[in-house]
């Protein structure tokens, strides 16, 4: 085998290795549960991609998508305790009109006053 063909070997042994843990922008909206605008978006704000042909595919690599995503999610328990403390405080929200409306109405009906 001459040094060319060695150096030939190794390049497509690489591309084959990075095909294997990469994946397409298709596959990935996939996998996520989202379109492939949304990828397209994340790949405009950072995440990593590589495109072996110019104007070719996308190639997402696993780690590089684990690692851009790992920031932005949250586990279930933190996003459950948010959702909570949000419908705590609409509740309060609504209690306190609620009772500010029948006070006020109170207030006309101790005059005299009927609506």
């Amino acid at each position: 085998m001459n040094e060319g063909s060695a150096i030939r070997g190794v390049a497509a042994h690489t591309l084959a290795s990075a095909e294997l843990v990469s994946h397409s922008v298709q596959a990935v909206a996939s996998t996520r549960g989202v379109s492939t605008a949304t990828v397209r978006r994340w790949i405009q704000r950072g995440l990593k991609f590589c495109q072996p042909v110019p104007h070719g595919r996308i190639l997402i690599r696993q780690d590089d998508l684990d690692a851009f995503l790992a920031p932005r999610q949250h586990p279930a328990s933190v996003l459950m305790h948010s959702i909570e403390e949000v419908l705590k405080d609409l509740q309060n929200t609504a209690a306190s009109k609620a009772a500010t409306s029948d006070a006020a109405s109170m207030k006309g009906t101790a005059h005299g006053n009927y609506p």
